[in-house]
């Protein structure tokens, strides 16, 4: 149970770093998802999370960088509650997330 716990939080994390986070966040959550509905769960919810971001910070981006830093502290602060929130067993959505996988 608790490496379930440790696998779902550690899909959020690595939602904090840049884009190899999305990709690591996908490649473990698709040699993972059979194993335990909760890391499917929590996959599919960072993955949808990361994804939004990424394409709002590159709109940001083109508007100015400091708003694209904007976003990033945002997925940063975010991700990490999140993994916490995750890892105590408690189950918290993330705001502002568009469903592209479900």
């Amino acid at each position: 149970m608790k490496e379930i716990k440790t696998i779902s939080s550690l899909l959020h994390l690595l939602g904090a770093l840049p884009v190899g986070g999305t990709i690591a966040t996908a490649l473990i959550w698709f040699t993972k998802k059979n194993e335990s509905h909760e890391i499917n769960q929590e996959g599919i919810k960072a993955l949808n999370f990361q994804l939004t971001f990424i394409i709002l910070t590159m709109i940001a981006g083109w508007f100015s960088n400091n708003v694209a830093y904007g976003v990033h502290i945002f997925v940063i602060v975010y991700a990490v509650l999140i993994a916490y929130k995750t890892f105590t067993g408690k189950t918290e959505e993330y705001p502002y997330s568009f469903k592209f996988i479900s």
